[in-house]
């Protein structure tokens, strides 16, 4: 068995077509949106549409997504984040001339309207920041992890997956409560092994950031996490994939309400420092993996 997750697209388009395309490659049983698909970036109806018409792809809501759809207050003195959130929000009721879409703004919504909180697997639970809390706020941001431990060694799934935060980070949970935080550091792929699928350990994971703002070394890379199971082992495998930045960073810079924003010119500096500001066809590079992973994917 084989799943890929990924979340917090955060309305850009361009990340999400690298992402999909990445994942195409592993031949996936399902594939999890870990919610969070609008807010921050410019194309929200694009991004919406493309999760909502994939036949494949199943999604649970993020915060983002709820404060889109009138749901949810953001907890956040962060303006710029507040600003957004209302574009996206325009976003979804007018029209515009660069874009033709094919149904209406308001299936869109209803779309966000109809996520779950928890997609629940053959051997995971799915949900945007904590499967077992209704709250919007990830086991990594708690300073007391005992109740969400517990809850996970309560359930029969082995891993539990989560976006929010941005960071990508791994929780093992041991039978005993004690447990380990794994950094995936800063390389392109980070990779775990688990010998005996059958063990009472857990593993939540953090699957960090999609569609930006990206934190981790100022680097702008679409993270994924991608699962094989078979009867006795399991791999987790954290990907990083670069991507071409050009497209939205040239449409964030000439857009009237983003172009003076900071984190436009973050994240324009960020693809113009690490080479990924080229003006051709929107692509992305992805080394070839090899060894384990390279066999069992």
């Amino acid at each position: 068995m084989k799943w890929a997750f990924f979340g917090s697209i955060h309305s850009n388009i361009y990340a999400l077509e690298a992402v999909l395309e990445e994942i195409e490659k592993f031949d996936t049983d399902d594939v999890i949106c870990l919610g969070d698909l609008v807010g921050y970036y410019n194309e929200p109806r694009r991004v919406v549409e493309k999760i909502r018409n994939s036949k494949k792809i199943e999604s649970v809501v993020g915060n983002h997504d709820k404060s889109i759809i009138g749901e949810y207050a953001e907890k956040t003195e962060d303006k710029e984040i507040i600003k957004t959130d209302a574009y996206n929000s325009g976003s979804f009721l007018c029209t515009s001339e660069k874009i033709e879409l094919v149904d209406s703004p308001k299936e869109n919504l209803k779309f966000l309207r109809s996520l779950p909180a928890v997609v629940e697997g053959k051997n995971y639970l799915a949900a945007h920041a904590n499967p077992f809390s209704t709250d919007f706020k990830n086991i990594f941001e708690w300073d007391d992890y005992m109740y969400y431990m517990e809850n996970a060694l309560k359930s029969e799934k082995k891993f539990i997956l989560t976006c929010h935060g941005d960071k990508s980070k791994i929780l093992k949970i041991r039978e005993n409560k004690d447990y380990e935080i794994i950094s995936t550091g800063a390389d392109d792929e980070f990779r775990i092994g688990i010998k005996d699928i059958e063990d009472r350990e857990r593993y939540w994971i953090n699957v960090g950031t999609s569609g930006g703002p990206y934190l981790r070394s100022d680097k702008p890379c679409a993270e994924i996490c991608l699962i094989q199971q078979d009867k006795k082992e399991a791999i987790i495998l954290i990907r990083r994939i670069q991507y071409n930045g050009y497209r939205l960073v040239n449409e964030l810079e000439n857009n009237f309400f983003y172009k003076n924003l900071e984190m436009t010119k973050k994240i324009s500096r960020q693809f113009k420092e690490h080479g990924l500001y080229e003006k051709v066809e929107d692509t992305h590079s992805s080394r070839k993996t090899s060894g384990i992973i390279g066999m069992m994917f």
